[in-house]
């Protein structure tokens, strides 16, 4: 397969901070096979439609609410089908430290669209290995902004 790794990159970290839900619902449709899969610690999310689900509650309530934004570390590696790489949640505003890192392996269809996709939470000094928790309501998210030790993408602490 001869794919521009980076690009590819550039491309599914875009997806989560789009604001627009119809170039998102078309991103996630070029990125993801019909049948494609993300897995994180706690959840699986099959096909476009919990895809786009799942990447819109992400955008609304880290992206949009609590004034964050994903960003490639650009270490992505590849080879055949696969693909791995790290994200980064850091403050929109450029200030502050990484609040979140999450490595990312991706195995490719035959097409370039990701068959599969697996979420690992990278720890940092002091935090839980558990992923980010938050809720649908905007507390939660400027809680997660501030840094509440009520829930912190940091801690799992009473999330």
């Amino acid at each position: 397969m001869n794919i521009d790794i980076n690009r590819f990159v550039e491309r599914y970290v875009a997806v989560w901070n789009e604001p627009d839900p119809v170039a998102r619902r078309n991103t996630i449709a070029a990125l993801w096979d019909a049948d494609g899969v993300e897995v994180t610690e706690s959840a699986q999310y099959h096909g476009h439609q919990e895809l786009e689900a799942r990447i819109t509650e992400a955008h609304d309530q880290l992206v949009r609410a609590a004034g964050f934004v994903f960003r490639s570390a650009d270490d992505a590696t590849g080879h055949h089908d696969t693909i791995a790489f790290t994200t980064h949640m850091v403050p929109a505003d450029g200030g502050g430290d990484i609040a979140w890192t999450g490595r990312v392996f991706v195995v490719l269809d035959e097409d370039g669209r990701i068959r599969s996709d697996h979420q690992f939470t990278v720890p940092s000094e002091g935090a839980s290995t558990a992923p980010p928790r938050w809720t649908s309501s905007a507390d939660s998210a400027r809680e997660i902004r501030t840094g509440s030790p009520r829930c912190s993408p940091r801690t799992s602490t009473g999330c």
